[in-house]
């Protein structure tokens, strides 16, 4: 067989640690200075437990099984590189929710948790020259399931705080990390009829209303009928990075998009429900529902939100898969213009576009939405419990640069 130019079979097996878990997790932390208390009608600068320590902490543990195949035909000019990965994280470090009676803003980490995750990572690679041209194709895509195994005395976490509509994550065994907890929109009300018609969601309920869902089929719409109805997790991640070159020119382009992916458009609350809130609201506010457009996308304006339009609920859960061309850069290299300049040895001019386009059906500012600061979890700390909720992420800018690569 002289077309394959290599083939090799792979297996790794190995546990490791995880150091990125803060330095002093088992201590506790104190605050003065900042925090007053009023004693005898005065106000007076106190002390309080703000972080709370556990010294029986451990390592996190994961363990991970690798499988792969390493195949190059044709003098390797075609490349494939393929992977399986299974990884099992045991006790992981989680903030336990306790009651704020406890004295402290900020409950202890624990190992409390086990997650696994699985998946492939394809890469195909693809090389050629014809005589004064020449290119290289490079394409990936990665999959990985992920799976909460067990957590602490079987209780869920809750994420995705900062309105008052509650936590729009929960965490617990047999569902993703952070996975969506939702009510399931079911349409818009049309009459006062089908609203009679259909399980009680309030007493303010009217037409142009938004129609929830009773999932647990009790006759009414209470928390009981939220479930887990998304989760950030993409089906796949895929990506593209080509080079050409012809003669004296260079063109190189990076692809990169995701697939699948669930994003809670936290931001529509504000984009589509500012007439209480002061907020500019997007377009799509022309096309909401009244007697005279009863297919309008969105429910009808309200001021107070009587029927709970604006809870958390799949009407604001968006397809995140996006298509991004992430660099495009185009060089010459002059040869020949510095051939009687001793010191300078290679000139290259290059104009690149980064973040030339994205193709998406996203309706926020950008669908690439990552952990969030603004996830409190209501404890003061940044989470992963939010990835996927957007709250009005600034959009990466299009950023154009030309220049000149000197070789001395």
């Amino acid at each position: 067989l002289d077309f394959i130019s290599q083939l090799k079979l792979r297996a790794s097996w190995g546990v490791l640690g995880n150091q990125e878990i803060g330095n002093y997790p088992f201590s506790s932390l104190v605050e003065t200075g900042r925090l007053v208390y009023p004693f005898g009608g005065q106000i007076a600068t106190g002390a309080a437990l703000v972080e709370t320590g556990n010294d029986k902490i451990k390592w996190e543990t994961t363990t991970q099984t690798d499988f792969g195949l390493d195949l190059s035909l044709f003098e390797d000019r075609i490349s494939l590189l393929a992977d399986y990965y299974y990884k099992k994280s045991s006790d992981v470090l989680v903030r336990i929710p306790i009651p704020q009676a406890g004295g402290s803003q900020n409950p202890p980490f624990v190992n409390a948790g086990e997650v696994e995750n699985q998946g492939w990572d394809l890469a195909l690679i693809y090389k050629q020259n014809i005589n004064d041209f020449n290119f290289s194709i490079r394409a990936n895509i990665s999959t990985v399931k992920n799976k909460v195994l067990s957590l602490a005395e079987g209780e869920p976490i809750l994420g995705g705080f900062g309105l008052a509509d509650g936590p729009i994550t929960k965490t617990e065994p047999g569902y993703p990390i952070g996975s969506f907890y939702l009510y399931q929109m079911e349409g818009i009300f049309q009459s006062q009829e089908e609203i009679d018609a259909s399980p009680f969601q309030s007493d303010f309920t009217r037409p142009g209303d938004v129609k929830f869902a009773d999932l647990n089929k009790d006759g009414a719409i209470d928390d009981e009928d939220r479930a887990h109805l998304g989760n950030p997790f993409p089906d796949f991640i895929y990506g593209l990075n080509a080079d050409f070159g012809y003669k004296n020119f260079d063109l190189s382009v990076l692809v990169q998009g995701v697939e699948g992916n669930d994003v809670y458009f936290l931001y529509g609350n504000f984009a589509y429900e500012t007439q209480s809130r002061g907020f500019n609201s997007y377009a799509e506010i022309l096309d909401r529902w009244t007697p005279d457009n009863p297919n309008g996308s969105i429910p009808k304006v309200s001021i107070d939100d009587r029927n709970g339009n604006r809870r958390i609920s799949t009407r604001f859960l968006e397809d995140g898969s996006y298509l991004r061309v992430r660099n495009i850069t185009l060089g010459y290299t002059f040869n020949n213009l510095l051939k009687n300049a001793k010191a300078i040895t290679g000139l290259r001019a290059y104009v690149s576009v980064q973040n030339a386009f994205t193709f998406t059906k996203y309706p926020g500012l950008d669908p690439e939405i990552q952990a969030n600061a603004n996830d409190t979890q209501g404890f003061n700390i940044s989470s992963d419990l939010a990835v996927g909720i957007d709250w009005g992420t600034v959009p990466a800018p299009r950023t154009i640069i030309a220049g000149f690569n000197l070789s001395f």
